[in-house]
């Protein structure tokens, strides 16, 4: 998204750097329960391993942002169903500070089993800290001069207060999880080094400096290994 071409996203640079596909498993409002499935399905599919796995769960947070509600297990509602729950007179909690707890217990649990699934199939995971628009203490004057971090409608004043109000916790949250994990956060403390098409997606500059930071990352892990990368599967 926000980019002239696919040889701009950065799957595609990931592969031009390495030498071999990398897969890109991607849906609009993504979550990491959905980001899971994906996995298990690409794996159950092509009947070996990834030889990395590059994980986001920046969906996340965005989904929470967006409606305030979180179920430690299921997660948020996705946008078809977002204005039905905040609408319901049923027992649905929408307060987002109470439900921030859940949030982080759904992203610790998920993460967690996407790190499982590499640990079972001797796949190198790399998480990345895919932050936004809004954690820049610096915006560039194409970034001003675009509106950027002001809401143009009802629900934009929703999502953005509670991103402004969130972001930090969930990253902290998100350098715990990794931690504790022991797998690789690339991105962390570039936030001013991004540039953004709008408040979630970085520009085709930004994406590059961004995957520059997996791509270390990425090449770290694959260092220590004397497989031949190129003749075996591609990357999810």
């Amino acid at each position: 998204f926000g980019v002239a071409g696919n040889e701009n996203c950065m799957p595609s640079l990931l592969a031009e750097r390495f030498g071999f596909p990398f897969a890109n498993a991607t849906m609009p409002g993504g979550n990491s329960r959905n980001l899971e499935a994906l996995l298990v399905g690409l794996i159950a599919g092509a009947g070996h391993a990834p030889q990395v796995v590059v994980f986001s769960n920046g969906g996340d947070l965005a989904g929470f942002c967006e409606s305030g509600i979180a179920d430690p297990i299921f997660g948020s509602p996705n946008r078809a169903q977002t204005s039905g729950a905040l609408g319901s007179s049923g027992p649905i909690d929408t307060d987002p500070d109470r439900n921030f707890t859940r949030l982080k217990a759904f992203t610790g649990l998920w993460t967690s089993a996407i790190a499982t699934v590499c640990r079972v199939y001797k796949a190198p995971l790399v998480l990345i800290q895919q932050s936004t628009f809004f954690e820049k203490t610096k915006p560039t004057a194409t970034e001003l001069e675009c509106g950027l971090g002001k809401a143009f409608h009802p629900s934009q004043e929703r999502s953005f207060g509670n991103f402004r109000r969130f972001d930090e916790p969930f990253y902290a949250e998100r350098k715990a999880i990794a931690d504790r994990l022991g797998v690789p956060l690339a991105g962390w403390g570039m936030q001013d080094e991004l540039t953004f098409i709008d408040e979630f997606h970085c520009d085709a500059a930004g994406v590059r400096v961004m995957t520059k930071a997996v791509g270390d990352e990425v090449e770290r892990l694959l260092s220590g290994s004397t497989v031949d990368r190129k003749a075996e599967a591609p990357a999810a």
